[in-house]
């Protein structure tokens, strides 16, 4: 039966597993298409998905496990709040950073050189969405030592007589 206290970790086992799903997914056309290789070779396509999809899909499976291994170690009960903020702003960056990197990538570096402005807003928009996702991972190291100091303990079921 699923408890309560370990939805939030459910939630990010969840979203590695469909980082990872979209990773091997992308994947799935140069294994199969080998011509296809020739053509998009050393591209975005090839370089610039797996790798950031395979190492955030690792991060949010750590931080999966971080929430549902912390309270039966320290026995302390971490705040949902946090959680489920540390959660959806991470779901949110992600998703502001992805679209960055693709509307960059998409419309190709080298007619994004050709326009000054259009270079330095795709770098603006990348280098903020980055800044919000490494933001947003503060709200676990808050809500890791909030609940250390915190005097609340988890309440465990006696033993019966």
């Amino acid at each position: 039966m699923l408890r309560a206290r370990n939805s939030i970790s459910i939630l990010f086992f969840a979203l590695a597993a469909f980082l990872l799903a979209i990773a091997c997914y992308a994947s799935y056309f140069l294994l199969n298409w080998p011509a296809l290789d020739l053509y998009i070779h050393d591209t975005y396509y090839v370089i610039g998905h797996r790798i950031p999809l395979l190492s955030l899909s690792l991060y949010f499976a750590a931080c999966g496990l971080a929430y549902y291994v912390y309270p039966r170690i320290v026995h302390k009960q971490l705040s949902r709040f946090l959680a489920h903020l540390h959660f959806w702003a991470s779901l949110g960056f992600l998703t502001l950073l992805f679209f960055a990197y693709h509307s960059f990538f998409a419309t190709g570096a080298a007619s994004l050189a050709a326009s000054g402005d259009s270079l330095k807003s795709a770098f603006v928009r990348c280098s903020l969405s980055m800044l919000g996702l490494a933001a947003a991972q503060i709200i676990l190291i808050i809500n890791f030592v909030w609940s250390f100091l915190r005097e609340q303990r988890i309440r465990t079921a006696s033993p019966p007589a």
